[in-house]
């Protein structure tokens, strides 16, 4: 494991609990700790160049969005990381879990949802 060292500040962050948080940022920083902030490592594959937002469903299973509309998932508590294709063309600059189904990302003018825990994805009008 790597330590984390981000080259600017983190611009997202995700907690699941008190013990494990994801942060995110700039040129595809992303760290985890799993003990609360004690120690930090780097995330080997970050989603891309900038992480705008971060949300976890539960320890294993979280979202990442940034520019210019890219939407990307980790089944592994942030070790890796996949970019989902078509989930719209505006710019997703955040995303919330609303429940353990319901999630929304969301950017100027239109925002992408999902009822199925991140399964699916479907555009709409803001």
């Amino acid at each position: 494991m790597q330590a984390y060292s981000s080259p600017n500040s983190p611009g997202a962050v995700a907690a699941r609990d008190a013990d494990q948080v994801l942060v995110g940022g700039q040129y595809g920083s992303l760290g985890r700790t799993t003990d609360g902030g004690q120690s930090w490592v780097s995330c080997a594959a970050s989603p891309a160049n900038d992480i705008l937002d971060l949300a976890m469903v539960d320890p294993d299973n979280g979202w990442a969005v940034g520019p210019p509309s890219w939407l990307a998932r980790t089944s592994d508590g942030g070790r890796t990381w996949s970019r989902l294709a078509g989930v719209g063309a505006s710019p997703l600059e955040a995303i919330q879990r609303l429940d353990a189904l319901n999630l929304v990302a969301a950017g100027p003018g239109s925002f992408v949802a999902s009822t199925d825990g991140g399964s699916t994805w479907a555009v709409r009008s803001a």
